[in-house]
């Protein structure tokens, strides 16, 4: 399910996309929300949204970023206020994050400062010209069915199948899961292309035990008869796009563009 932005969650995933793409250049937060602010040389203290630190080993740059969820396009004067906290505050860089894009004066008055432009937005049908959007697949699914395991013992020993993950079965040469054996014997029903019932007794050393690890039951065993067959599934399977891609972000200066995942992950196209 895809989270629901407002305009605080919408900062917040602001603020980790930029912390995740500048990681491997040693970018962090210096801080964020309504607590972060900077004292410019006016003496006036300014509210910035989401401000990033990173350095070169001799210099500390710093850049602003003001996050827009709004309903609209984020106009010229948005980008004026911008321009003017960053040069009164001595910030290296200005970034404005908008979910609507920029109006046309907007864009030419940011490409003559240092301010760059990003649309963070849901993705539209433009977004997938040249792109394969869903995808349908159709699979024939070979599974095996286990009908018989039954231990060769003195003891009653009929198995609950919801207990299998518990049970060990422990020889001479150490501890077997259960699961691991009938793993085993699943794997060779393909080899003997057993799609009607296929039996194999399996024997095991004179001091072996099959125990319960929760209980701690065991008794001894002296081997198993495993039996099975495999059986073919359809299935049928529909993979859409906004499954996997919830957020598209475009820098519209120098084109890059990235996806956001529903679970955050931050996908670089280009």
């Amino acid at each position: 399910m895809k989270p629901e932005l407002d305009w605080m969650s919408y900062e917040e995933l602001v603020r980790d996309i930029y912390l995740a793409l500048g990681k491997d250049k040693g970018v962090t937060i210096q801080c964020h929300g309504a607590s972060c602010k900077v004292i410019g040389k006016s003496g006036v203290t300014h509210q910035i949204d989401v401000l990033t630190r990173h350095s070169d080993g001799m210099h500390e740059y710093f850049t602003a970023i003001e996050c827009k969820h709004w309903k609209d396009k984020v106009d010229k004067d948005i980008v004026m206020k911008v321009s003017e906290i960053i040069d009164d505050a001595g910030v290296s860089k200005g970034v404005i994050v908008a979910k609507m894009g920029f109006t046309p004066d907007a864009i030419t008055y940011a490409k003559n400062r240092n301010i760059s432009l990003v649309e963070l937005r849901e993705p539209v049908e433009k977004d997938w010209e040249g792109k394969i959007k869903d995808v349908v697949i159709d699979l024939n699914v070979i599974k095996p069915f286990i009908t018989k395991i039954k231990f060769l013992a003195s003891v009653e020993d009929t198995l609950q199948e919801k207990k299998i993950q518990s049970y060990v079965v422990r020889s001479s040469t150490g501890d077997k899961p259960l699961k691991e054996v009938i793993d085993e014997f699943a794997e060779e029903l393909y080899e003997q292309n057993a799609d009607t019932n296929f039996e194999k007794k399996i024997t095991f050393d004179d001091e072996t035990f099959l125990i319960e690890e929760t209980s701690g039951y065991r008794i001894q065993v002296k081997g198993v008869l495993i039996g099975g067959h495999y059986k073919i599934e359809k299935i049928h399977q529909e993979i859409k796009g906004e499954d996997h891609v919830w957020l598209v972000m475009q820098s519209l200066f120098d084109n890059r563009l990235m996806t956001i995942s529903p679970t955050g992950e931050v996908r670089v196209k280009r």
